[in-house]
């Protein structure tokens, strides 16, 4: 199984910058930043600007391995879903 966790990384009301504890070197090395340091956390996300495409997107890594894929993600409000079917029984 393949997990996918989408959300921004940091906490509300420190102004979209994640803090310096959280930066391991994976995600400095994702992000271009030094391990250790803040840094801005993304505004969204740049393969996806859509509930259709992000759908597309987390698709692609089931049909190119035929594993399952598990999804996370924190979302603004039902209301951004509620006209997309998401499971398949």
């Amino acid at each position: 199984m393949i997990e996918i966790k989408l959300s921004q990384g940091a906490r509300a009301g420190l102004g979209g910058m994640l803090s310096g504890v959280r930066v391991g070197d994976e995600i400095a090395g994702i992000r271009d930043v030094p391990a250790g340091r803040n840094c801005v956390s993304l505004l969204r996300y740049s393969v996806f600007h859509e509930v259709d495409a992000m759908l597309e997107f987390v698709g692609l890594p089931a049909a190119e391995t035929g594993l399952l894929v598990g999804v996370m993600s924190v979302v603004g409000g039902p209301p951004c879903l509620s006209s997309r079917r998401l499971c398949r029984v």
